[in-house]
């Protein structure tokens, strides 16, 4: 028996295998996001909420699972003609090729149903439609931002609007298309350029009503992300009350019509005018309670203060004595000092030598302008010069008379004698070697 042997360059394992599968199929762009219609078949539901099914288009049959997460199994029953959206992957346990789906939807819902609800379930699983994200509203705007076509009768009435209710708000219009090739693109590119602007407090994105194909830029991904991205708080005004849209789930407010997003970004005249006047009320009817509360409370104050301050009277009273006291002591103070001064002055005065002259006194001198203190200094036929208050003279010596201690006194001729008259001192020893005395005893001769 002939074997024949061929050239092996790798062997896989399945899990190698069905990984390999499984890359190339993610990596198509077709098969990861794909619309498949056909009949329910062999229909299922487990225990933890996941649909599995087979779709069938008469002898073929392709296997489906629909996780509990997604919206649509209620249309999963066998028989059933629907369009399902998923992506094609590869189940390991079986190796089995599958999709699985994200939408289910009745055949005859249309294509753009099917994207609207695609679309919501993606942005709403990222978090764009969270509440807790949503900014409120500036309650006085000065500037507001409009997205609308400037053709329509849109923005005639959010004009008409804003002018009634708030006219000292500006409007700033930004037109666009709102339906057609280009809306998505100038509706997202008016969004960011008005996030630019200084001092914009709000924007609204607005149009008419219309069908799901005239609303379907504001169901885009690009507006979507546009408002998602927005700095500046966003009202979406799009349609009848009736219309919802995907610009109205990720607005910050939504608005059932565009004069409706007018109304809720601009406060009425009417409400501020009412607001202001019962602020008005109430703030003097505060003021008024104050005013009466302080009137008390000073009153009480004062009525304090009085009760609790000293006896002045008596206060006065003391002080009043303590002042007389001190004005007797500083008069007794003073009188002595008085007597004291004119005692010092009398005594000053009786030692100046112009008071002694003028008592009847003069002054000696010599010529050689020495003062003659005693009469034995003089010698007769000198010239003297005399003294008086008023002027003096000169003299020449005569005679003069010397004055013992016991008063009694000798007339000396000095112009006979021309001699000196002797000194008390000389006249002392004198005595004192001729004839022995009392102290104090002297002769003049």
């Amino acid at each position: 028996m002939a074997v024949y042997v061929s050239m092996i360059n790798k062997v896989y394992s399945v899990s190698e295998l069905i990984s390999h599968l499984s890359s190339l199929l993610e990596s198509d762009p077709l098969l990861s996001d794909v619309w498949i219609t056909g009949e329910v078949a062999n229909a299922s539901t487990s225990a933890s909420g996941h649909t599995y099914f087979s779709l069938r288009d008469g002898n073929v049959s392709f296997r489906c699972v629909l996780f509990s997460r997604y919206t649509g199994s209620e249309f999963v029953s066998n028989g059933s003609q629907v369009n399902v959206h998923g992506r094609i992957t590869i189940y390991p346990a079986r190796g089995e090729i599958q999709l699985t789906s994200d939408i289910v939807q009745p055949v005859g819902i249309g294509l753009l149903a099917a994207e609207f609800e695609l679309l919501r379930e993606k942005l709403s699983s990222e978090g764009l439609f969270e509440v807790t994200r949503k900014r409120s509203l500036p309650e006085l705007p000065k500037l507001i931002g409009l997205v609308t076509s400037e053709f329509g009768s849109v923005y005639h009435d959010i004009s008409e609007t804003l002018n009634r209710r708030y006219p000292v708000a500006q409007l700033l219009l930004c037109g666009v298309q709102v339906q057609g090739d280009n809306a998505e693109s100038e509706i997202s590119e008016a969004i960011k350029q008005l996030n630019k602007v200084d001092g914009l407090d709000a924007i609204i994105i607005a149009r008419g009503g219309g069908s799901l194909e005239d609303l379907h830029a504001f169901n885009s991904e690009l507006v979507a992300r546009a408002i998602h991205a927005s700095k500046i708080p966003v009202v979406s005004g799009v349609g009848h009350e009736t219309d919802v849209t995907i610009a109205d789930w990720v607005a910050d407010v939504r608005a059932p019509t565009p004069t409706a997003a007018a109304e809720l970004v601009s406060p009425s005249k009417e409400a501020l005018n009412f607001e202001i006047t019962t602020t008005l009320s109430r703030s003097q009817g505060i003021l008024f309670e104050k005013v009466i509360s302080s009137k008390t409370a000073i009153s009480s104050l004062i009525s304090s203060m009085i009760h609790s301050m000293p006896n002045t009277n008596n206060l006065r009273q003391s002080v009043d004595i303590h002042l007389s006291s001190a004005r007797q002591s500083v008069n007794t103070i003073s009188s002595n000092y008085k007597i004291q001064i004119a005692q010092q002055i009398s005594a000053l005065t009786a030692l100046n030598p112009d008071a002694v002259l003028k008592r009847g006194y003069s002054v000696i001198e010599l010529e050689s302008g020495v003062r003659v203190k005693s009469v034995s200094a003089l010698r007769s036929g000198i010239n003297v010069k005399a003294t008086l208050p008023d002027g003096h003279f000169s003299a020449i010596v005569n005679s003069a008379e010397f004055t013992n201690n016991k008063g009694s006194m000798k007339e000396v001729d000095l112009l006979k004698n021309k001699s000196r008259i002797p000194t008390q001192d000389e006249e002392v020893v004198k005595n004192d070697r001729s004839n022995p005395r009392k102290p104090g005893q002297r002769k003049l001769f």
